[in-house]
């Protein structure tokens, strides 16, 4: 009987102990699985959001060219018009021409230089003082424009050095007599000084590259200017460029190698070839950031999620095997075991509060803008439709002030993205400290664009506390010489306010706010405007 329950009793010991092995490698494959399926949908969306900003960051480099491209255009319409309307010819309309095509080159930003040719390519009259005689019938776009003599076409040229760091490319129109005649044509020179510019505006990380290309592939604008990218071509077998081209897209998203450093990077790009131009070859746009850097952050909390664990794993086939030792021994010693194993579930217990302090802290950022430290679009949008049906159970107005920081681009463009930077947080800071009122609400909705929600607000109170927010404003003194409106920072502001109805109504609201703040910008900026009545900043 004894050696049968001695027997007995080593069988449950022994089923326990692979019970205990099995059930504890499936909670450890299981938390496996699960942090991996975290940790795979984590690296996907930093993927999907960085193509989304990349993608953001390209559609304007295209659409401040498409707009430059067209404003060249234009200009080139305009001189064939002033010229036919000029009864003395082209020799005799000289001055005139020289001091417009002078006024052309000071008024659209990106262009550098304009030339007059006539039909055999002689300079008649030109924006650089240091050109206005000679002959470029020896260029190959002037060659091609005289062969080909289609008017209605914008002529590129292929990119070509202009000083020992600094390529450009020339865009060509023909120009007609009165007679439908081949008379001539119009040369415009870019600037790739002030392009590059406008590549560095739309940085926001210090691994970034930029570079418009040719369609034949080379490069002749980049950001950060190289010389080792400059005129390199990239109409190889097996670039990105040569993807982007055969795929046949307009935009193209792709992870590879850079030809001109080998670094593998994330890649946007989009072609310049707008129908409404009718250019006569495509220029390529290009924004990339290191992959690398991209993911520096998401590897070192993987790695640090891969610690954890192990050390889990570790932890707890300690635990098991100590609970096997402890549990052969009489009833002290399995009660140290217990103790041991409540140290263990101990440690366990503060690394749980720990991630979840952190998820916390996580969710809160969720909610701010990280320039400003105020509340961002999201926390914005969730807190007017909780107000708004606040408000409507209990019979209270809601209002909305949205406001716009006057001419921001020419300040970033005049002092610089970090002086802009700080200039929004002033700004912010002035907003905050502008609502006393605990449940009301400062949001950053946009770049320049902020907005306060103030509940329990009639229209009359709202207009009231926008002036005064705009007052405190000026009264920074934040210098702007590039504003129209004044030597300091200012803002315009639209106010809009409801009596709660609809459950969906805070979205007209919304609107009516936006709307009134596009009023106020187009009466002249720096004031306050509702439908209903306004405060003008100037009376």
């Amino acid at each position: 009987m004894l050696n049968n329950y001695d027997h007995t009793l080593k069988k449950l010991q022994h089923d326990s102990r692979r019970l205990e092995l099995l059930l504890l490698s499936a909670g450890l494959l299981l938390l496996g699985v699960i942090i991996l399926a975290w940790q795979t949908g984590e690296e996907r969306a930093i993927r999907t959001g960085e193509y989304s900003r990349l993608s953001t960051q390209s559609g304007i480099i295209y659409h401040d060219l498409r707009r430059q491209l067209m404003s060249i255009r234009a200009s080139h319409y305009n001189l064939q018009a002033e010229l036919l309307s000029e009864p003395a010819g082209f020799v005799r309309a000289r001055p005139f021409i020289d001091k417009r095509l002078r006024a052309f080159v000071q008024t659209i930003v990106g262009v550098r230089a304009t030339i007059l040719l006539d039909a055999d390519g002689h300079i008649l009259a030109s924006s650089d003082p240091d050109q206005q005689r000679g002959s470029l019938a020896d260029n190959e776009l002037v060659q091609r424009v005289m062969q080909e003599r289609q008017t209605g076409i914008l002529y590129v040229s292929k990119p070509y050095q202009l000083t020992d760091n600094l390529l450009t490319i020339t865009l060509a129109s023909a120009l007609t007599d009165e007679q439908g005649g081949f008379a001539g044509m119009v040369l415009t020179e870019l600037s790739p000084l002030e392009i590059g510019i406008l590549l560095n505006s739309v940085f926001y990380a210090d691994d970034m590259q930029a570079n418009i290309a040719h369609a034949d592939g080379t490069i002749f604008l980049a950001e950060p200017n190289a010389q080792t990218v400059l005129g390199l071509n990239l109409s190889r077998t097996g670039t990105l460029f040569t993807r982007h081209q055969l795929s046949g897209r307009k935009i193209s998203v792709q992870e590879g190698l850079l030809l001109s450093s080998g670094e593998k990077s994330m890649m946007v790009q989009q072609t310049i070839m707008p129908s409404e131009l009718n250019i006569s070859d495509a220029l390529v746009v290009s924004i990339s950031r290191n992959y690398d850097a991209i993911f520096a952050k998401f590897r070192h909390d993987r790695l640090m999620i891969a610690l954890l664990y192990l050390l889990l794993v570790c932890v707890s086939l300690c635990a098991m095997r100590l609970w096997r030792r402890k549990s052969k021994q009489v009833f002290r010693e399995l009660r140290r075991a217990q103790q041991e194993t409540v140290a263990s579930n101990a440690l366990l217990l503060r690394l749980n509060r720990q991630l979840e302090q952190q998820t916390e802290n996580m969710r809160s950022l969720a909610f701010l803008d990280e320039l400003t430290g105020i509340a961002n679009r999201r926390h914005f949008n969730r807190s007017l439709e909780a107000e708004w049906r606040r408000c409507q159970r209990e019979g209270q107005p809601l209002s909305v002030i949205m406001m716009d920081v006057d001419y921001f681009k020419q300040f970033n463009d005049l002092y610089g993205h970090q002086h802009g930077d700080d200039g929004l947080v002033c700004i912010a800071t002035s907003l905050k400290n502008s609502l006393t009122r605990s449940h009301d609400l400062v949001a950053r909705i946009g770049g320049e664009e902020f907005a306060c929600l103030l509940p329990n607000t009639p229209l009359r109170g709202a207009l009231a506390k926008a002036e005064c927010i705009r007052a405190e404003i000026e009264a920074l003194a934040l210098p702007h010489a590039g504003s129209l409106v004044g030597p300091v920072v200012t803002i315009s502001a639209g106010v809009a306010s409801a009596m709660p109805g609809s459950p969906a109504g805070y979205l007209d609201l919304l609107q009516a706010a936006d709307e009134a703040l596009y009023q106020s910008k187009k009466l002249g900026r720096n004031r306050v405007y509702s439908q209903l009545s306004a405060i003008d900043s100037e009376n």
